[in-house]
């Protein structure tokens, strides 16, 4: 039995997943997406399942996962646990396993990077000669973890302090550009073909279309050439043909700047008033990099305001409508072929609108980095609420879900920096961001 847990709408690695199984010979009951604990544990019970799969995309769907142990735990039921999703690892799964100090869930809490691996994973599960071994493993992998992690807590407890400088060295005098608008605008009906050339073939084959492990150049080259890239020709002809891509965009100018860690955002008839402020993390080490560092800031700006952009980008409702009648029909991998193909022009068109800006704004064609909340830089989706706050989201169709992810699935939402030295990247501690 599978599901993807509450607040989460993304779907695919769990239907790869389902696809994989039923292929194999397995019965698989799909409970869907943003699916209660209670009810995951009641279905599991119903169907006698043979193990749980749970799957999460975000950092918050992740949290109700070790959430999920603890009720099967409290109930004395033996499910094995398969977990996965782009917000866990193997870490993750290790550090859940253990209930209490030294108590593990005792069925077993097993991740798996992809589909593959999971279904990998049910095949020892079901076996009565390997089971025994691969939750034993498990356990004795969870607990040599769990005393690695406390001895390299105790080494940085007893390291020497390092002073860090309180702000990376990003230039504060960065030129500011002028925009030829201030606000938000909506850019309707965008042609297909002018998304196309941004597509990222790279990301569509190896990850959407899961076409990756292939390491022989010749190999790779027949794959394109006979199915990857004719996979693409006709995902486009069918967009054109059946309409089932509606992209559409909403992006615009405001005036912006940087209060330490926040970002703030005023009102462009009132430059004085600010409308929202994005507070974000910053690097604890290396450049101590943070997003604020991109604009001017409010002590040295002299009056003066520095420019933000937003841009929204969707591919609209059908493609997700479209992908759910295939999995209905059992056409599985034209269901993952067009949810990819989809997802993958929701990013084309952000690419296509990020160009637009850089344009409008006189940058060169590399100058300049969009930032989506739930990234590294920016990991809060909350964000999310702040930016469709100043956009016309709902004139394009988008909307949140209570775990603030973008409806419809194939949506993306970005805050983008001009500044010349502008990059991308990582972050270890959490960030916030709240509307006024």
């Amino acid at each position: 039995m599978v599901a993807t847990l509450p607040g989460d709408v993304h779907d695919i690695g769990r239907c790869l997943l389902v696809t994989l199984l039923g292929a194999c010979g397995y019965e698989v009951v799909d409970l869907g997406s943003q699916v209660a604990v209670e009810r995951i544990v009641h279905a599991a019970i119903e169907a006698r399942a043979d193990a749980i799969g749970l799957s999460a995309l975000l950092v918050s769907t992740s949290k109700q996962m070790p959430a999920c142990l603890r009720e099967l735990d409290a109930r004395g039921l033996r499910f094995p646990v398969i977990i996965g999703g782009a917000a866990i690892n193997r870490g993750f799964g290790r550090r859940i396993l253990l209930l209490e100090e030294d108590r593990a869930y005792d069925p077993g809490v097993f991740y798996c990077k992809d589909a593959f691996e999971g279904l990998e994973t049910v095949d020892q599960l079901v076996d009565p000669g390997r089971r025994g071994p691969l939750v034993a493993r498990i356990r004795e992998e969870a607990l040599s973890f769990r005393d690695a992690e406390a001895r390299r807590a105790a080494e940085r407890a007893a390291a020497p302090a390092v002073t860090v400088p309180a702000r990376s060295a990003v230039r504060r005098d960065a030129p500011i550009p002028a925009p030829p608008f201030w606000g938000g605008r909506v850019l309707r009906g965008i042609p297909i073909d002018d998304v196309v050339p941004h597509i990222d073939r790279n990301s569509l084959f190896k990850m959407s279309w899961q076409f990756r492990g292939v390491r022989d150049p010749d190999e790779w080259e027949r794959l394109l050439r006979t199915e990857l890239e004719p996979r693409l020709a006709r995902s486009i002809a069918e967009a054109r043909s059946e309409g089932f891509l509606d992209l559409q965009a909403a992006y615009g100018y405001w005036p912006a700047l940087a209060d330490g860690d926040t970002v703030l955002v005023y009102d462009p008839d009132d430059r004085e008033r600010v409308v929202a402020r994005l507070t974000f993390p910053r690097q604890p080490a290396q450049h101590r990099l943070c997003l604020a560092d991109y604009l001017r800031p409010v002590d040295e700006a002299g009056g003066a305001r520095d420019v933000i952009a937003l841009q929204l980008a969707t591919t609209g409702p059908r493609a997700s409508e479209v992908s759910e009648e295939l999995q209905r029909a059992d056409r599985y991998d034209d269901m993952l072929r067009v949810h990819g193909f989809a997802t993958q022009m929701a990013e084309a068109t952000a690419e296509h609108v990020h160009g637009i800006i850089r344009a409008e704004l006189g940058l060169g064609a590399d100058q300049g980095r969009r930032y989506s909340p739930g990234y590294a830089s920016c990991p809060d989706l909350e964000g999310n609420r702040v930016l469709l706050g100043l956009l016309p989201a709902t004139e394009v169709g988008v909307t949140l879900t209570d775990a603030a992810q973008l409806v419809p699935e194939q949506s993306t939402v970005a805050l983008v920096m001009h500044h010349p030295e502008a990059r991308y990247f990582d972050i270890h501690r959490a960030g916030a961001a709240a509307a006024v």
